[in-house]
This record gives C-alpha cells, sequence and structure tokens, in this order.
C-alpha cells in the first residue's frame, strides 16, 4: 500500500521555522495529492511542477502576474 504525505512552504509567513506544515490526510496516490495541492494553493497563481525526486514531486504555486513562488508542495511517497 502506498502512503503520500504533502507538505506545504509557505513564503508568505515571515518567520522561516514556521513556513513549512503538513497538509491534509494521508494521500492514496500521486493524483489525489496533486488535487490537494491545487486546493491550497491561491487562486491568483498557476501551479507548475517543479521536479521529481526519488519517490516523489515538488510542485509550486506562481502568482500569475509577477512570477513569484507563493507556495511549494514537496509531496513524498512514505
Amino acid at each position: 500500500m502506498l502512503t503520500i504525505a504533502v507538505i506545504e512552504r509557505d513564503y508568505s509567513i515571515v518567520d522561516e521555522e514556521m513556513r513549512d506544515r503538513y497538509i491534509g490526510g494521508v494521500c492514496r496516490s500521486f493524483e489525489e495529492a496533486r488535487e490537494l495541492c491545487i486546493a491550497h494553493g491561491p487562486w491568483h497563481s498557476n501551479f507548475e511542477t517543479i521536479s521529481f525526486t526519488e519517490n516523489g514531486v515538488k510542485y509550486a504555486s506562481i502568482d500569475q502576474y509577477t512570477g513569484e513562488i507563493l507556495k511549494e508542495f514537496f509531496v513524498k511517497a512514505i
């Protein structure tokens, strides 16, 4: 059974130690995890795949007006 965790890094939070948080419940597929990431992204952003890792993927929510990365999502099979 595949278990997938999603960690969100929110760059709008000033304190760097408080930016990362676990979101949602345990996902059963990468598609479910991707939908969770999109749901947590700001409405005025584009959702992009940044990189693929050994057992996961990294997504970013990018401001559609400035190109600034607003949030990053680390999706990893555990």
